[in-house]
């Protein structure tokens, strides 16, 4: 395989291990399992990763998607946020036993 062009969300190191990634699954799966794990793999190699230095404008724009409710859920099925509770909140500070 020759690998002419990387998309720009990825970071180009990581595209040979993608594609070996991808390659895998296609090969380990069926038809439809193979896209859907395919696909969760592009998405989660085109994330933003914790510690990358990312734009503040990009991330401004995955906050506001996040508290607008339309991302709920990181590539893998994660949940990117959680709901808390008064009650809990004042657990976690030893307010309440």
């Amino acid at each position: 395989m020759l690998v002419r062009a990387v998309p720009e969300a990825l970071d180009p190191a990581q595209a040979v291990p993608a594609l070996e990634e991808i390659c895998e699954k296609l090969r380990r799966g069926g038809r439809d399992l193979a896209r859907d794990e395919v696909l969760q793999t592009i998405s989660c190699k085109a994330a933003i990763k914790a510690g990358w230095d990312t734009d503040p404008r990009e991330l401004a724009v995955l906050a506001e998607k996040v508290a607008a409710g339309e991302i709920r859920y990181c590539p893998h099925g994660r949940p990117v946020a959680v709901t808390l509770t008064r009650k809990e909140l004042d657990k976690q500070f030893r307010r309440i036993v």
